[in-house]
């Protein structure tokens, strides 16, 4: 049978809220897969019976034909090998399958019809999820998920897990499990499709009908996704001592699957940056209907539609303009972005990239070399406390339960961490294994998170920090006035303008110091929780004492003239920690003194 197109039968009228919906025929198991295509309104008060699935891709290599309207068409390979298994014998099945109901090869219909996923996955009677073929271990695992999620209930609104039965023990406690169990559960969290970064609106928009499956075996996703919290709850990594890689796709399931957790546009953009998209634009165009409806007070909502005509480039600069000219006036010409901003300083020393850490020695020898010996008898350039203590706040960005109201559970304690990291350091390679309790190994999953795919890095004023891989000697680090991160610039190879190198930490420069001067030091920063808002605002407290300040104690020292002023979020008025909100008066700035600079980003 030639490959011929099948779409231009079935013509979408995009204007008119149309989707397309496969039909899959019945058939045996081994029986050529065939299926019709057909075009149907998905708007609400016309919402069509069908099934949408969530699944991995696959590479694009070796792509297996199927029959769709009696013509044929290429499909990748992981697609190939689940539709045997979700054909029905003795009736036909309609399902949306983005490789075979969207055009790939049509940009202008990819860019229209990305935006109608939310509503696909939103409305569908259920979401399928799809991990791979059967294998002995899909069904040890997902029998013992199953057991799992029958003997608790939980709330996910917030979170609580209360078991059913007293014989079930205390939730923290480690489970007894054979070595056929271990195998099965460590092969099924590490199955690609936990990677993929369109799972985030896939699942998370899925209803409570909605199911896993892994070969003939299935479960209901709302199940499933308890039994996982229940073993991230109980720190079942701990019986992986040798893949430290089970604490973060455990943690990272917990954050896809808690669909009451909403995030803002950069937060998604943050925690989902690990996982995996074959098109850099999707980085952008994945999430964009997660955060459409969020706003937290003082954080942009993006007007962006998807378009795949455009580069990865052009989209990431309309993301990087839209949310900058929230807060400032970045203005926009000739594809460069022009901006105002204070030097911070120049790096003078990178380490290596950190590029994996896959065992408690490797994690050993990566501390030792960084960490000077008797680092916490030698003093800081920043002050108040040693170069060992600036070196913990620069590793986990300064990200420790001190600095939230309420503590969150896995939020590590500084001067526990300080503690384990010196005994940790000290021990003799054949005890490292030994010493990690479940504090450490938390440790150890903040920093793969934090610092893998970066560098360190020393300014040239003595300052540390962490910066992206592709850092290097001469790069210079800058407050950007309505960018709430250090950004690392390169002077561009034309003479004129910057490079954006990227996001970096540097230890006692990173929240506004250079431009505000640092704490008082009986002040400290801190993030409360309004569950009003359902989202953490920066506040301030003095310590010992419970009375929180809302604006940054350090504008006090600011010129007179610089009356702060509200935007129309008027919660949230003054510069903030980290000079993340500032609306000041370029006038005002340049006449401080300070080398205010005007920045062409290309």
């Amino acid at each position: 049978m030639p490959i011929v197109c099948p779409y231009e039968s079935v013509p979408l009228n995009n204007t008119a809220g149309e989707v397309r919906l496969m039909t899959l025929l019945p058939g045996t198991f081994d029986q050529k897969i065939e299926a019709k295509l057909s075009t149907t309104l998905l708007i609400p008060g016309h919402i069509p019976k069908y099934e949408a699935l969530s699944y991995c891709w696959g590479p694009s290599t070796d792509p297996q034909t199927i029959a769709v309207n009696g013509r044929s068409l290429n499909v990748t390979q992981s697609l190939a090998t689940a539709l045997p298994y979700l054909r029905l014998q003795d009736k036909a099945r309609v399902l949306w399958i983005d490789a075979i109901c969207v055009n790939q090869s049509d940009l202008l219909e990819r860019s229209l019809q990305v935006p109608r996923m939310a509503d696909v996955y939103g409305y569908a009677h259920r979401v399928i999820v799809w991990l791979g073929p059967e294998s002995q271990s899909s069904t040890i695992a997902f029998e013992t998920l199953r057991a799992i999620s029958s003997r608790i209930t939980v709330a996910w609104e917030p979170i609580s897990i209360t078991p059913r039965d007293h014989s079930f023990g205390e939730v923290s406690s480690l489970p007894i499990w054979g070595k056929d169990v271990l195998d099965a559960i460590e092969e099924l969290l590490s199955v690609a499709w936990f990677e993929r970064l369109w799972i985030w609106q896939e699942i998370r928009l899925a209803n409570e009908s909605s199911i896993i499956a892994w070969g003939n075996n299935q479960m209901l996703w709302s199940s499933f996704r308890d039994a996982i919290l229940l073993l991230e709850w109980k720190k079942v990594h701990r019986l992986y001592p040798d893949n430290l890689s089970i604490a973060t796709r455990l943690q990272t399931i917990v954050s896809i699957a808690n669909k009451f957790d909403f995030m803002s546009f950069n937060t998604l953009l943050s925690v989902s940056r690990n996982s995996d998209c074959s098109d850099p634009r999707d980085r952008i165009y994945a999430i964009l209907s997660l955060a459409k409806n969020y706003t937290n007070g003082y954080e942009p909502k993006f007007d962006l539609k998807p378009d795949y005509t455009k580069g990865a480039g052009d989209v990431y600069k309309e993301v990087t303009h839209q949310g900058t000219s929230f807060w400032t006036n970045w203005t926009q010409n000739d594809g460069t972005l022009e901006v105002w901003g204070l030097r911070c300083g120049i790096i003078n020393e990178t380490g290596k990239e950190l590029k994996s850490l896959d065992s408690v020695q490797e994690l050993q020898k990566f501390l030792r070399d960084l960490i000077p010996r008797g680092a916490d008898d030698l003093s800081y350039p920043a002050g108040n406390g040693s170069l060992l203590d600036a070196y913990l706040y620069t590793l986990f960005w300064d990200d420790f339960a001190h600095h939230f109201d309420p503590c969150l559970p896995h939020q590590l304690e500084f001067c526990t961490l300080k503690r384990e990291i010196k005994s940790f350091l000290s021990s003799d390679d054949s005890h490292a294994t030994e010493l990690l309790a479940p504090q450490l190994l938390n440790i150890i999953q903040k920093l793969r998170r934090n610092i893998e795919c970066r560098r360190m890095v020393i300014t040239e004023d003595g300052y540390i920090g962490v910066a992206p891989k592709r850092c290097k000697r001469g790069d210079l680090t800058y407050i950007l006035f309505g960018c709430n991160s250090l950004i690392a610039l390169r002077p561009a190879l034309t003479g004129t303008g910057f490079v954006v190198v990227g996001e970096c930490y540097i230890h006692g420069k990173s929240e506004g110091e250079p431009f505000l001067g640092p704490y008082p030091e009986d002040i400290m920063r801190i993030s409360r929780y309004d569950p009003i808002s359902k989202s953490w605002k920066d506040a301030f407290v003095k310590k010992g004492e419970e009375n929180y300040i809302v604006d940054d104690p350090r504008l006090g020292h600011l010129p007179s003239e610089w009356n702060l002023q509200s935007h129309e979020y008027p919660q949230e008025v003054g510069v903030g920690a980290g000079v993340g909100y500032s609306k000041l008066s370029v006038d005002a700035l340049l006449r401080t003194g300070l080398d205010v600079e005007k920045l062409k980003l290309v």
